[in-house]
């Protein structure tokens, strides 16, 4: 079994054959003695490293989520893949459904706006698809200005910050 001596800062292997062995261990470099739970800290920095990388990534997805469906329903439409617009469509009102009924919804206008686009797409294109369209529009032109937005205040704080230094 093996046990850390914290004096040395070595790891020996012992042989205990009984829970009294597990009392008595001394460290057969300096003397020390040592306790029975004494182990050696192993450094998990780079499985931390790769986990908040892999949390990272998740929470990046989740953020260009609506950005990245609703891009890919408006090239469906262009491409005149009707049935992938649906789908993207359905996948994206059903999101925006449940965010804002369990309350973590932050687009309280598209509220008015989603209908709007779609009402404007049947309007002007005269088809489904065209209301399809509108709705993948809100999303898309909501998000490229959130995140736009978001970046010029990001650069101002970071500015700001470095002008305190």
């Amino acid at each position: 079994m093996k046990r850390f001596c914290s004096n040395c800062n070595k790891e020996f292997d012992f042989e205990i054959n009984g829970m009294k062995d597990l009392e008595n261990l001394v460290c057969p470099e300096c003397g020390h003695r040592i306790g029975k739970n004494s182990r050696l800290v192993v450094d998990d920095t780079e499985n931390e490293e790769k986990v908040l990388g892999f949390l990272g990534g998740v929470l990046t997805f989740f953020w260009f989520f609506y950005l990245i469906i609703s891009l890919l329903g408006i090239g469906a439409y262009f491409l005149h893949w009707d049935k992938t617009l649906y789908v993207l469509t359905g996948i994206i009102l059903c999101v925006y459904s449940a965010q804002m009924l369990w309350g973590s919804g932050r687009f309280a206008l598209g509220l008015i706006l989603i209908p709007a686009g779609a009402v404007a797409g049947y309007i002007y294109l005269k088809t489904v698809q065209g209301a399809c369209l509108g709705v993948m529009a809100v999303f898309a032109a909501r998000h490229i200005i959130r995140d736009v937005i978001w970046n010029l205040v990001m650069l101002i704080v970071r500015g700001l910050a470095k002008l305190g230094q």
